[in-house]
């Protein structure tokens, strides 16, 4: 004899709604997602991190570094207008919360002793346009996105932090504040932004940015329209700041940032240190050298040209963002001619024509009288500190 199945005695909106007080909101919502791409984005599966290098582990130039503006932290640029007297020291920091094992850290060395009202200094990463696509800006299916750091202080207050798209009309702008509670312990924050209004150029520029305000003039600081995407002002650049990090023993650290397309924060997506290590090489590459009294290290192959010019040939280990890199070097260098045994010295870089894959450079170096054509060796000899590197930064 056949079993009838009973009819259920429970309404299930009703029971998904019990069902959500043990699972929390975020359950909740995944349970009554109507499609697989809603459950998708509420989950933010698959590869979702639009920032790189948000956990501070690639430091190519490692060390500390002690200048104001610049990138220091590969992926990671500090920008001022003024501030005649600040001065800081940004290093790679193992201080982190659980989960992480580094953070950027600043500690501010001299004190700006009068901050004026266009002066200001901020953290920043730029968001390469073929990168933003996911947003889908402009277009009727634009997502709204969600930003998520861990922050720590010794200065609690209020902060600015701010995103900017860059576009061929008017640039938008939206800023926030959030708050440092307590000193010295590490605080997460969550930022949640609207679909971003008009279109971002699927191009190799930066057509995104990021920015987290750590000191500001009053020009800046003034913007009301927060929480809200607005025409680009100049006083929302750091609409809502208040606490200045510019005296003297000021620390300000960062980590575990994260940009995700969905209206929910995730947990951090941990790329491998590999993958992680090729995102940042596609905007600067370093070739170190690494070798103490006694050693040396091939940097880049070479060919003499004419009695002054000798033209190196760079293969880059990852394609970069654009042609034209700027080639950079330090250290103890050398040209070294394997067959005869001698070496040149290098005095500067005329010119150079990169392409994304690599290309060549004319070095300059002293008169001399080996032959045209003969082969050498770009070398760091005897020192730890000597390399070279090419960037493509945005």
């Amino acid at each position: 004899m056949a079993l009838r199945a009973s009819k259920p005695s429970f309404n299930v909106r009703e029971k998904l709604t019990e069902l959500g007080r043990r699972f929390g909101l975020k359950g909740s919502e995944l349970a009554t997602a109507e499609t697989i791409q809603e459950a998708r984005d509420l989950v933010s599966a698959g590869r979702k991190n639009l920032i790189i290098n948000g956990d501070f582990r690639v430091n190519q130039k490692g060390g500390t570094h002690t200048t104001i503006s610049g990138y220091h932290l590969d992926r990671w640029k500090f920008q001022k207008d003024g501030l005649g007297q600040y001065g800081h020291s940004v290093t790679q920091s193992s201080d982190s919360p659980d989960g992480f094992n580094n953070s950027l850290r600043l500690e501010v060395t001299t004190t700006e002793t009068d901050l004026g009202a266009s002066e200001d200094l901020c953290l920043t990463q730029h968001v390469e346009g073929q990168n933003c696509q996911a947003l889908r800006a402009g277009t009727d299916s634009a997502k709204p996105f969600t930003l998520s750091f861990w922050v720590k202080s010794n200065k609690p207050g209020t902060y600015t932090s701010s995103c900017t798209v860059e576009q061929s009309g008017t640039n938008k702008i939206f800023a926030t504040t959030y708050n440092i509670n307590q000193a010295s312990v590490w605080e997460y924050k969550v930022v949640k932004f609207p679909p971003c209004p008009g279109v971002i150029a699927d191009s190799t520029a930066g057509e995104l940015t990021f920015r987290w305000i750590l000191n500001s003039g009053s020009n800046y600081t003034t913007g009301t329209s927060l929480h809200q995407w607005s025409n680009y002002a100049s006083n929302l650049f750091a609409g809502g700041h208040q606490t200045q990090i510019m005296t003297d023993g000021d620390i300000w650290q960062i980590t575990g940032v994260q940009v995700e397309v969905g209206k929910n924060d995730t947990d951090f997506e941990y790329r491998p240190i590999g993958e992680e290590l090729a995102l940042c090489q596609r905007y600067y590459e370093r070739f170190s050298a690494d070798c103490g009294s006694g050693g040396y290290a091939t940097l880049m192959m070479a060919s003499k040209n004419n009695n002054t010019l000798i033209v190196g040939q760079p293969i880059f280990r990852v394609p970069k963002r654009a042609s034209g890199a700027t080639f950079s070097y330090g250290g103890l260098l050398r040209m070294h001619n394997a067959a005869t045994g001698s070496d040149i010295t290098i005095s500067s870089v005329q010119n150079s024509q990169l392409s994304t894959h690599g290309g060549y450079m004319v070095l300059v170096i002293s008169n001399n009288t080996m032959s045209n054509g003969e082969g050498f060796r770009l070398e760091g000899r005897n020192d730890t500190s000597a390399f070279i590197a090419f960037s493509s930064e945005l």
